[in-house]
């Protein structure tokens, strides 16, 4: 994996979220790929969620753009077992298909990349 991204804000918390998938995204036109990973921790897994409610906050509703991960054919996706579980997530209200990891396999896994920028 030559670029990783990771997500460790919640969505609603600051920009840092839509900034990371804009740069995630624009970096697609730049690298195959196979060669791009996007890992979840902590606070992160909630830009998976499908039940925020980001109108109520008067947001936009930026976490729904993750599923353009798919349109891309990104499949590299993890996502923190332990935070994962933490916040009450399934697989029925995940935007997205991830894998789920121990911490510390995750850590594992991010340490192959070549460049991580985190969000």
């Amino acid at each position: 994996m030559k670029l990783a991204f990771v997500f460790t804000q919640s969505p609603f918390a600051c920009a840092a979220s839509r900034e990371g998938l804009d740069a995630l995204l624009a970096a697609t036109a730049f690298a195959e790929a196979e060669d791009i990973g996007v890992f979840f921790i902590e606070d992160g897994v909630l830009n998976l969620s499908s039940a925020l409610q980001p109108h109520l906050l008067m947001q936009k509703d930026s976490s729904a753009a993750f599923k353009l991960l798919d349109l891309y054919d990104i499949e590299q996706r993890y996502a923190a077992e332990e935070a994962w579980h933490s916040f009450g997530m399934n697989s029925q209200n995940s935007l997205i298909q991830t894998q789920l990891l121990p911490f510390n396999e995750l850590m594992q896994k991010l340490a192959t990349a070549e460049k991580v920028l985190t969000f």
